[in-house]
């Protein structure tokens, strides 16, 4: 497989095989790159960056051609990327902006709940409790 091939997945047609050929649309063309830039970004562990890499797209493009299952992956991974990073108000932040774009994603309630929960935890396990009572009285109406 050529360069462009390898880059966007497609293979060429020689033109022995013309007929076989089809014609593809700029979206298409778009999202086919960013697609493959996500997966390899995903496989280097680059989580931030993937998911990063993903939403420019969808900024440049609209709504991409993937799966649902797609971009719930790519939401799991960067929250999962922040909570290593122990960044749980970011996480947060993120997952309440993924929520108004992609409203078709159903898991990103209980991961904010879960990372919420987790979040107050090491408030109170750092004795940190003004700032967890504050985040609690804050946030209680998210999960109301």
């Amino acid at each position: 497989m050529d360069q462009f091939g390898q880059l966007t997945g497609f293979a060429y047609v020689g033109s022995k095989n013309y007929r076989q050929r089809k014609e593809v649309g700029d979206r298409q063309m778009l999202a086919l790159i960013f697609s493959n830039r996500y997966d390899q970004l995903t496989k280097e562990s680059e989580l931030k960056e993937a998911t990063a890499a993903l939403y420019r797209a969808y900024l440049l493009i609209g709504d991409l051609p993937f799966t649902v299952n797609t971009w719930e992956n790519a939401v799991n991974n960067y929250v999962v990327a922040l909570e290593k990073e122990k960044q749980s108000p970011d996480a947060l932040y993120a997952l309440a902006r993924f929520a108004e774009v992609f409203p078709k994603i159903k898991k990103i309630n209980a991961l904010q709940y879960s990372i919420y929960i987790h979040w107050t935890q090491t408030l109170v396990q750092n004795k940190n409790y003004a700032q967890g009572y504050r985040d609690r009285r804050g946030r209680a109406d998210l999960f109301s």
